[in-house]
Order: structure tokens, then sequence, then C-alpha cells
């Protein structure tokens, strides 16, 4: 499951233009070639005599100079092929198995730790009656969104994760810690007034994503807010998407109005609210 599927564009460049909007330039990766990758390749090509000149009947040489000057480029853009599934659940339970417990280092990293605080600096309240953070991971976030909500419950699949989650959070008032999975309604119980999405959607197929976004707008009542924040760096091998298309998917659903937008290279994070 962690392998990255590639496509190798062979005739995009003869027969479109860069604006067609049949381009997935959201997946392309440019992979720059130095001068001897690109000899190597000049004569790569060169053995296929037959692709190169006129058939023997004067037709046209399958790779005419126009197409041939692609190949040449000082670059190979290919374009990631989606995984069609989400996640599976079993890779969590894998990953948590390993690495002492923590695969995200959420309790260490400077990312994790900068993450948190601007997420909680982006609540557009002091205060929430009731809370929910599915994927809540090792609790290590749960327990500072806790100082904020009056009732906050949070839930992850993997078993290692509640139980360490649990632990994070021993003692706190109104946190609840379950083992469930998006797009369970039980993840996102209704009337909550917060509801935090961080590193978890873009793990979900299309069909269990636009499950939870429906969840989403019938959990939170109105006016009540949402915080998604997702890695915007290489996409996550595991996958079917990055955060900035995990993120337009709720960005696009006229049941939610943007509040708050964090770009870096580091996460992407916003804040919408329920109309």
């Amino acid at each position: 499951m962690t392998a990255t599927g590639w496509a190798y564009p062979i005739w995009l460049w003869p027969w479109r233009g860069p604006d067609d909007p049949s381009i997935p330039w959201d997946h392309a990766h440019a992979h720059v070639l130095d001068e001897r990758a690109r000899a190597v390749k000049r004569a790569a090509v060169a053995c296929f005599g037959s692709q190169l000149r006129p058939g023997p009947d004067g037709q046209t040489e399958i790779l005419p100079p126009e197409v041939l000057v692609h190949f040449d480029s000082a670059s190979e853009v290919v374009f990631r092929s989606p995984l069609a599934r989400g996640a599976p659940l079993a890779r969590f339970d894998e990953l948590y198995a390993a690495a002492g417990g923590d695969p995200w280092e959420t309790r260490t990293s400077w990312y994790e730790r900068r993450r948190r605080a601007a997420l909680l600096a982006c609540l557009p309240r002091e205060r929430y009656r009731h809370a929910a953070e599915p994927g809540c991971g090792t609790g290590t976030l749960t327990a500072e969104l806790a100082a904020r909500c009056d009732r906050l419950d949070a839930s992850d699949f993997a078993e290692a994760a509640t139980r360490q989650a649990r632990s994070a959070t021993a003692g706190l008032p109104g946190v609840t810690v379950a083992r469930r999975a998006l797009p369970a309604a039980a993840a996102l119980p209704g009337g909550i007034d917060l509801a935090v999405l961080s590193e978890v959607l873009y793990y979900l197929s299309d069909g269990d994503l636009a499950a939870t976004v429906d969840r989403l707008a019938e959990a939170l009542e109105p006016g009540g807010d949402l915080v998604l924040a997702h890695w915007s760096g290489d996409w996550p091998a595991d996958a079917p998407r990055d955060a900035a298309a995990t993120h337009r998917v709720l960005l696009d659903d006229p049941r939610f109005t943007p509040l708050v937008e964090h770009r870096d290279d580091g996460f992407l994070l916003h804040v919408l609210r329920r109309r």
C-alpha cells in the first residue's frame, strides 16, 4: 500500500496545450535531468529508428521532430496516479506498533508543535460547548483542545493510539476517547459546535470523504466551526489525495463558509463555519 504510482505522458505534449483543463497539474511532478541523463535519453531514443523515420510506403514518422523536442527537455514531468481506495485501517495499527508508538513524533517534532499552536490560535472562539476530534492519534492535540472545550469527544481507529490518547487526557474534565473510524456517525456526534480534523481526511476514499462531509454538515450546529489541518509537503504514500485537494472538497461545499486560511510549506489550515 505504500507504493506510489506514476503516469508518464507521451502524447500529452503534442496533443494538448498547457491550459487544457483535462491535464491534472495538481498531480504533476517535475524530475530535473542533468546533462548526462539527457545524453543517455537521447541515445536511447535514437535506438528506435523505426519510430523516427518515415514508413516504408512514405507514412509520416511516428515520432516527428515536434514530438521529439519534448523528450529533449531538461526535466521529466510525471503525474501521480491516486489510489482508488483509502488507506487500509490496518495500516495505522502497523504504524503505531512500530516507531515507539508515535509514528509521526507528535510529542516532539517542531512541525507537530507548530501546527498545534497555529491551529489553536486560529480557533475563532475562546471556548466551545461540545467538540469532536476524529483521528486524534496519541492525544497530544486533544489535551490542548480540552482546555478550550466543556466537552470533547476524541476518537481514533488504531487501538494503540486510543490507549495513548486516554493516557494523555486522563483526569481532564469532559474528555472521552473511543475507538472509531470515519465516516461512522459516532465519530462526529450531533449537536457539536466544533470539529477538528487534523492529518486524517486525506487518507479517506472518495466515498468515505463524501460521507464524512455530509456527516459534518449534519453534526455541526449552525454557526459551528470546522478546523482542517493537513501536511502540505510530499503527498502521503497511503493517501488518495493531497492536502490541497482534500480541503478543496470542503471549501467548495456551500454548506460551509471559509473564515481562516493558512498556507505554508509545512501545512495547510482552514477554519470553516457551518451556515
